[in-house]
């Protein structure tokens, strides 16, 4: 008797065993989820009309529609607004995911007039990423005056098509005299200019700083940065990419100079570096690159242009 009742302990442990593989396999040899056909044939777009086509807020919608032409729920949208123009601060918006008459609605705002691009990206809610690029928008102010001419750059004596860059630092004054900084020079760059963005009549402009001398007081410090004062490098002649670097000589009115080593980046660099020269001190300088073309077209990079790595199917 008590045999019979270990052989029948010994059956329900292998008969338990059993079921555990049996399910384990059943839900290892279960097919994974994958997205349905409306999601894998989406289509974005981005919408405007000609009203939010000038400098100031407006709404921008973006349409996320499946394969039958119905708005998808669930998404995520990103933008991020550039102009292909050195010292333009990006207009960045996240995580809309609120669905309004079919599309997703971002608020935006075009800081300046002039030619921007777009970059739209999409979560959908199986995960799949999309990203699309929209060029050649023409922004606008109030006045009607478009393009770069409402960056006051009529008076420059040059033309503003060809390739330009941008330079940034920060000029710390230790010294016992005030330093005045009046212009740059760098191999390969025609035009050096320092050049300030200032908001008037609530439009983002940039222009050459009066009588092209900035001036460092003593125990101070002067940034330049993207969206702020910048040193404008135009007619630029030869291309500078990213790791690179390149000679800058600044100019003072005390006809003094200093040479410095700009990395070529396109954003501040981590590591910090710095200059000495009687008492100023630059520290992590740095430039934008450029890439100019054998036909004398331009190419440059401003941080938040990013190539699409899932293109928008139709």
């Amino acid at each position: 008797m008590p045999i019979v009742v270990n052989l029948r302990k010994a059956n329900s442990v292998r008969l338990m065993s059993l079921l555990v593989l049996m399910i384990v396999f059943i839900v290892a040899c279960a097919p994974t989820p994958t997205p349905t056909e409306a999601e894998t044939a989406v289509t974005v777009d981005l919408v405007m009309d000609s009203a939010s086509l000038i400098v100031g807020e407006t709404n921008l919608l973006v349409s996320v529609v499946d394969a039958e032409g119905k708005p998808v729920e669930g998404a995520t949208v990103n933008v991020i607004g550039n102009m292909n123009h050195a010292g333009m601060v990006p207009v960045v918006v996240e995580n809309i995911t609120a669905l309004t008459d079919g599309n997703y609605v971002v608020p935006f705002e075009w800081t300046m007039g002039g030619d921007w691009f777009v970059d739209v990206a999409v979560t959908l809610p199986s995960g799949e990423k999309l990203e699309k690029t929209f060029e050649g928008i023409t922004i606008s102010t109030e006045e009607g005056m478009g393009e770069m001419s409402e960056m006051n750059h009529s008076e420059m004596g040059h033309n503003m098509d060809s390739p330009v860059s941008a330079a940034y630092m920060q000029l710390v004054n230790n010294g016992q005299t005030e330093r005045v900084l009046i212009g740059a020079k760098i191999e390969g760059v025609g035009v050096v200019e320092i050049h300030e963005m200032v908001m008037e009549n609530d439009v983002m402009k940039m222009n050459p700083i009066g009588g092209q001398a900035l001036t460092i007081p003593v125990g101070e410090t002067i940034t330049l940065q993207p969206g702020g004062l910048h040193i404008m490098l135009m007619a630029v002649e030869k291309s500078f990419a990213t790791g690179e670097t390149a000679q800058m000589e600044l100019l003072f009115a005390d006809e003094t100079s200093v040479s410095i080593e700009l990395p070529i980046s396109d954003e501040a660099p981590a590591e910090a570096s710095e200059f000495e020269s009687d008492g100023l001190t630059i520290q992590t300088p740095w430039m934008r690159p450029v890439t100019v073309q054998a036909t004398g077209e331009m190419e440059m990079s401003d941080g938040a242009h990013a190539t699409p790595t899932a293109e928008a199917s139709s």
